[in-house]
């Protein structure tokens, strides 16, 4: 719900496996060009530049992955379109490319499929852990765990949710939000890599489902993104008087686009019904600031409606400044400021006549 501040401090620890990703398909582009036979291939192969090369040196389970990664792709005859897609969607690219629909590169012939899948997985789960690749691209080999206490520190709250926290073991996992079923290239691409809670990342609620163009179809876009996107700025929740009811609403700023994203947001992480659960907090919360309101009233020896609308907006603005600096680091905080919200404007009038109404019942005399 909360955008998360200097992400790029974190999602440069992937950097490395990331541009291993671009210089492995740029030299096997090299030696698809220079069309050699299987002999001078595997020369080709062995005289492949630092620090690419110094992957492929030696005879060790690693760098015989890395040689058939490279042999495979030299010999891909998509393999053209796979590095301008790469291109495409990583980088500097990577924002426009999400923003612009994100259209995912999907080839028919099937081992194509099968050889994106594997590489995938290798930059993503396998290369970190070679001491081969550390000492070429820098890394250690606790990579996705590192990268989930680096994200953490800057923001123990899930991004998606608000709901649960996420600053212990366990509590976590890495979410490709463009999904690594369709979007291989973006394996270990860091600004498509979100530390979210296990609920959130699960099947039942976003899993595997398809976000972005995929296969000429557009799924859940435009979509609201954590580094890029505050949700709090676009979405606010509608609650009735009573609390008995919530649903999706939106800031009187967000735009129509803002609007579009938001409710994607909402349809992918099933927020609304999570959320309803929570309405009996909220009862809990607004009887309680209520209640402050009306044990000031008495104890100061208020008479009036306008000592009432005082200290009814006070404790109001109390309890938003109590946790706005808790916002992205405790739970339900979303919630709980766009209930008092909620209380500041859209039902005001209607709760402060409801406290009347009581004080007045209690102290047996209308206010003036």
């Amino acid at each position: 719900m909360w955008q998360l501040p200097n992400h790029s401090s974190i999602t440069s620890l992937w950097a490395g496996a990331d541009r291993c990703f671009g210089e492995l398909l740029t030299r096997a582009s090299q030696l698809q060009q220079a069309n050699l036979g299987p002999q001078a291939l595997g020369k080709a192969i062995s005289a492949t530049p630092s620090p690419l090369g110094d992957l492929l040196k030696g005879d060790t389970e690693f760098t015989k992955k890395v040689r058939d990664l490279l042999r495979s792709f030299s010999r891909c005859a998509d393999l053209p379109a796979i590095l301008a897609a790469y291109q495409r969607m990583t980088g500097g690219n990577y924002q426009p490319f999400f923003a612009g629909g994100a259209n995912a590169y999907r080839p028919t012939a099937e081992s194509t499929k099968r050889l994106l899948s594997t590489a995938a997985d290798f930059f993503y789960a396998e290369i970190h852990k070679s001491p081969i690749f550390q000492a070429a691209y820098g890394g250690t080999p606790d990579l996705p765990e590192r990268y989930r206490k680096a994200w953490t520190k800057l923001r123990p709250m899930c991004p998606y949710c608000d709901i649960s926290l996420i600053n212990f073991p366990g509590s976590r996992e890495i979410d490709h939000l463009l999904a690594k079923r369709y979007f291989p290239l973006l394996a270990a691409h860091g600004t498509n890599l979100v530390v979210c809670c296990k609920v959130c990342n699960q099947s039942g609620i976003k899993g595997q489902r398809r976000v972005g163009t995929i296969d000429g179809k557009t799924h859940l876009m435009p979509m609201l993104h954590p580094f890029f996107d505050d949700a709090d700025s676009v979405i606010r929740w509608q609650l009735d008087f009573d609390l008995k009811t919530l649903k999706l609403g939106f800031r009187p700023r967000a735009t129509a686009v803002q609007k579009e994203q938001g409710k994607n947001f909402n349809d992918l992480f099933r927020l609304e019904g999570r959320y309803r659960t929570r309405l009996g907090s909220l009862q809990d919360l607004r009887h309680d600031l209520r209640g402050r309101v009306m044990t000031r009233f008495k104890d100061r020896g208020c008479t009036t409606r306008a000592q009432l609308e005082a200290l009814y907006d006070e404790e109001v603005q109390t309890a938003v400044q109590k946790r706005l600096p808790a916002a992205g680091h405790e739970e339900w905080k979303k919630l709980e400021l766009d209930l008092l919200e909620h209380l500041a404007h859209d039902h005001r009038t209607d709760h402060l006549d409801y406290v009347q109404e009581e004080l007045e019942t209690e102290l047996k005399a209308k206010l003036l």
